[in-house]
């Protein structure tokens, strides 16, 4: 069984008017204060999120692992008005793992494969409600853009903007959930792969995003939400298909199990004749015989059923008349003092 892959990258810059502050703050649900911006940001009341942690390599000073402090130094250290502040990365957990299993999970993919490579990973894990109403496990990886050392901040690492190096996440990503799958006991995996290298015959759905999410919530219509629902459409359509197209299961001839029916009836005699292939137009005479004692066995079970009814409707109508006449008897009782007919007796 295939679940659902989803590992994304996006840069944040100033060019954009993103801030770092401004993001770590939002997903990790705290009150943080921006410097250059001179503005706190409260996201203390957003809901929905599970886990935030901090990771940073061995050799990186105190004050990386502090959020407020961390993010505000990365601000000071880039000059230009469009500068690259921050990268994301988004995954989509499993629903397959609990909640334990996701941070583990999250924290081993981090630690080995980014963190080792001298970047700062801020972590916060969500769990939304997705599109179909089930839960919607998900992470947030903000990373630095620079390679912390002992004293700081150090040189741009441009190859980790690289098409290769998103590859190489992306199947690392794959990877390491397969294997908490396996540990889990669920033969549920996810393939970074796309559908088409799969050999999957379905469209691709793209994930719909914050924007369009926000749209859709006010009950607008999104481009983005436009298409998903397209391709979501042409899936099911495809997938009908494919059902249609599938032989339909036949019931076994003579399965002495089967309820005996008019309509088995009718379809064991149209079996027998197709089977038999003779010219006679009820087969062979032991399959005819055979046919007839299970019609009238099946007559004989049916006017039992009939006869219990007729004799449960007779006892309840018997019931309905008693009572009837009861009531009758009681309000027609002649009184002391007066005639049957309701006059008083004359002298």
């Amino acid at each position: 069984m295939m679940a659902i892959y989803h590992l994304s990258a996006k840069i944040f810059s100033r060019g954009n008017n993103h801030s770092a502050v401004a993001a770590a703050a939002y997903r990790s649900g705290e009150k943080l204060h921006d410097r250059r911006q001179d503005k706190t940001l409260d996201y203390t009341r957003k809901q929905r999120v599970h886990y935030a942690e901090i990771i940073v390599p061995e050799h990186a000073p105190e004050w990386a692992a502090d959020r407020e402090t961390l993010w505000n130094n990365v601000e000071a250290a880039e000059k230009r008005k469009d500068a690259q502040v921050a990268r994301e990365i988004e995954v989509a957990l499993p629903r397959e793992l609990t909640g334990d299993a996701h941070a583990l999970l999250v924290r081993d993919f981090v630690q080995n494969e980014l963190v080792a490579r001298g970047m700062v990973a801020d972590i916060s894990i969500h769990e939304s409600i997705a599109r179909d109403g089930e839960t919607n496990p998900h992470a947030h990886i903000l990373l630095t853009t620079r390679e912390i050392s002992g004293s700081g901040f150090g040189k741009k690492k441009r190859e980790w903007n690289s098409v290769d190096t998103l590859k190489n996440w992306r199947e690392r990503w794959a990877d390491y959930s397969n294997r908490y799958l396996t540990e889990a006991n669920t033969n549920t995996r996810i393939d970074h792969r796309s559908l088409e290298a799969q050999g999957v015959d379905r469209q691709p759905t793209k994930h719909l995003g914050k924007e369009a999410t926000a749209i859709e919530k006010r009950q607008q219509l999104s481009n983005r939400g436009n298409n998903l629902r397209r391709a979501e459409h042409g899936n099911n359509l495809q997938a009908h298909k494919k059902r249609l197209q599938q032989p339909t299961k036949q019931p076994q001839r003579n399965d002495p199990e089967a309820p005996i029916t008019p309509k088995t009836w009718r379809n064991s005699k149209r079996q027998e004749i197709t089977y038999n292939k003779t010219k006679k137009p009820f087969g062979n005479q032991a399959a005819g015989q055979q046919s007839q004692q299970g019609l009238r066995s099946w007559i004989n079970k049916q006017a039992v059923a009939v006869a219990r009814i007729a004799g449960q409707a007779r006892a309840l109508a018997e019931r309905a008349v008693n009572a009837k006449m009861a009531l009758i008897r009681k309000y027609t009782r002649t009184q002391p003092g007066q005639s049957k007919t309701g006059d008083r007796e004359r002298e």
